[in-house]
C-alpha cells in the first residue's frame, strides 16, 4: 500500500494507482489509474493517467560521467543531474524495458518488452528493440485525432469507458 504523497522519496502518487509493493519510486509524479507491476525502478519520472508498466521496467536515473577521468561518484562530483522522464497518458511499457532519463513518451504509445528507449517516442507509436525503433502506429491519423480530442484519460473510468465505446465505431 502506498500513500498519495510520499515525503521520504519526494513522490506524489495518486491513490487510484495499483502499484506492486516491491517497486521503487524516487522523485516521481504518478497520475491516476495506473498499473505498475513488480520490481519496477522509477527515478525522476512523470507519468500521466491510465498507463500500464509490466514487470522489471527501469525508467530514468543518473547518467554516469563517462567523460570524466573516474567513473566512481565517490571520487567525482561531475555526475550530470538526471532530466525528468515524461510518460504520457495510456502508455503501455512491456516487461524488462529500459527508458533512459530525459526521454518523452507520447500519449497512447506502446513500448515492447525488453526494449531500450533512448529517444523520444511519438504519440500512438509502437516501438521495439534495443535501441527501440518505430515499427508502426496503433491507429490511423483520423482515429488518433479523435482520441486526442476526446481526452478520455482526464475522465473518471465510467466516463472514459463511454467515450472509448463511442470511438470504437471509428475503426
Amino acid at each position: 500500500m502506498r500513500w498519495p504523497s510520499d515525503l521520504f522519496n519526494h513522490n506524489h502518487i495518486d491513490s487510484t494507482c495499483n502499484l506492486a509493493s516491491d517497486s521503487s519510486f524516487k522523485f516521481c509524479k504518478i497520475g491516476k489509474y495506473n498499473y505498475i507491476a513488480r520490481r519496477n525502478s522509477l527515478y525522476n519520472v512523470e507519468i500521466g493517467n491510465y498507463c500500464c508498466l509490466g514487470p522489471d521496467v527501469h525508467v530514468g536515473g543518473m547518467q554516469h560521467s563517462y567523460w570524466w577521468y573516474c567513473m566512481s561518484p565517490l571520487l567525482s562530483d561531475v555526475c550530470k543531474s538526471p532530466e525528468c522522464t515524461i510518460i504520457g497518458n495510456d502508455v503501455w511499457i512491456g516487461a524488462q524495458a529500459i527508458i533512459k532519463e530525459g526521454v518523452k513518451i507520447g500519449n497512447g504509445a506502446v513500448i515492447g518488452a525488453n526494449s531500450f528507449v533512448n529517444k523520444d517516442v511519438e504519440p500512438f507509436s509502437i516501438v521495439v528493440g534495443s535501441p527501440a525503433k518505430h515499427i508502426k502506429y496503433r491507429f490511423s491519423d483520423n482515429v488518433v485525432k479523435e482520441i486526442e480530442e476526446s481526452e478520455y484519460w482526464n475522465k473518471e473510468p465510467h466516463e472514459a469507458r463511454r467515450i472509448l465505446n463511442s470511438l470504437n465505431s471509428l475503426r
